[in-house]
């Protein structure tokens, strides 16, 4: 599946790139395409926290990097080191498609929030 949407995310560079190239896109501004996750990984809740049933979110912003990478994390708010700690390595493993503005790959930041909802 994440094979299928890195080439589906690598058809949609080439055919920005080749609009680009011959003038059609960019000319006026404003054009953008927009990032597309292709890889997500989910939190691993810790299993200490799990069964003392302690939880809250985590809320981040990260930069998405021209290349697609997590560039940076910046945890804004967390209840817990260790939820943090596993909200951030997860995040730090996704992958977007490039994002181009007027035919320009661009840095893009992003607001990520992690819930971790303890069950009683």
């Amino acid at each position: 599946m994440t094979q299928q949407r890195r080439q589906k995310a690598e058809l949609m560079r080439q055919r920005v790139t080749e609009r680009c190239g011959s003038g059609g896109a960019g000319a006026m501004g404003g054009n953008i395409m927009q990032p597309t996750k292709i890889l997500d990984v989910k939190p691993r809740y810790p299993e200490h926290l799990k069964d003392a049933h302690i939880g809250g979110v985590v809320t981040m912003e990260a930069v998405i990097g021209t290349d697609g990478t997590i560039r940076e994390v910046r945890v804004l708010q967390s209840p817990d080191p260790d939820l943090e700690h596993a909200a951030v390595e997860a995040v730090r493993q996704w992958e977007f498609s490039t994002t181009i503005l007027n035919c320009t790959p661009v840095d893009v930041k992003l607001h990520i929030t992690a819930a971790f909802v303890a069950q009683p």
